[in-house]
């Protein structure tokens, strides 16, 4: 989809995946004259096999929008409607089993789902639906946050 988004993540990542291929290094390889060498290429195969995990991941969706692609942070605007939040409350208990309710007063609802935190907001005449990680904002998620976001708004739109 975004051939630039996906190289820009792999330069945010890579340094990542380089101290983990040079820890994979010293345990397999050794203190080797060419040990940086060889976990520095770990690293960029670790980094590009994250990389295009998730692009797969993302492009077999075919309605994401270019800002949602590679990310783990997802929003939805509604417009405000008593029904819908109140629908939102009872979705969270039919759709998931495990789940955890942080807040919930008339202003904000935060539930965390399985690695997830849905937050569903009132603010002016909207309603805001987000869903994103609850840990590691930085790594892309293969996609489950957006369907996550678009299983609840397919329910909530019915």
């Amino acid at each position: 989809m975004s051939a630039k988004k996906a190289i820009k993540k792999f330069f945010f990542h890579l340094p990542i995946g380089i101290i983990l291929g040079m820890i994979c290094c010293l345990f397999f390889v050794g203190t080797s004259p060419f040990y940086w060498q060889i976990g520095l290429l770990i690293g960029v195969i670790i980094t590009t096999y994250f990389i295009l995990v998730n692009v797969n991941d993302y492009n077999s969706i075919d309605d994401i929008s270019s800002e949602d692609y590679l990310e783990s942070n997802h929003l939805y605007k509604f417009q405000y409607d008593l029904q819908v939040w109140n629908e939102f409350n009872a979705l969270i208990e039919k759709q998931f089993t495990k789940y955890k309710v942080y807040k919930n007063n008339p202003e904000e609802i935060i539930v965390k789902v399985e690695n997830s935190i849905v937050k569903m907001k009132h603010h002016n005449d909207e309603l805001i639906l987000s869903v994103e990680r609850s840990s590691f904002l930085f790594i892309p998620d293969r996609a489950s946050n957006y369907q996550m976001l678009r299983r609840i708004v397919s329910a909530l739109e019915k």
